[in-house]
């Protein structure tokens, strides 16, 4: 089953704690790539780069960020 949300569907609530802070990323790597955060296979791109990383156990901000600036230009 896929879901399908929007960025502004998932403010609720969201802007604190782990997953206010990939929010908070993937927002900046839109506003650095000007991407529209609920448009397109790009933003899913970069949301899935945010998410994989921060799975892996990744949890630095900036560290999290350049890998999804560096997944979204690769692609």
């Amino acid at each position: 089953m896929t879901y399908q949300y929007t960025v502004a569907q998932c403010d609720v609530a969201a802007d604190e704690g782990p997953l206010g802070e990939l929010l908070a990323v993937f927002r900046r790597v839109c506003e650095r790539l000007d991407l529209d955060a609920d448009d397109g296979p790009r933003a899913r791109l970069v949301a899935r780069a945010v998410i994989e990383a921060g799975l892996a156990g990744e949890d630095d901000p900036d560290r999290l960020f350049e890998h999804a600036v560096q997944a979204a230009r690769a692609s």
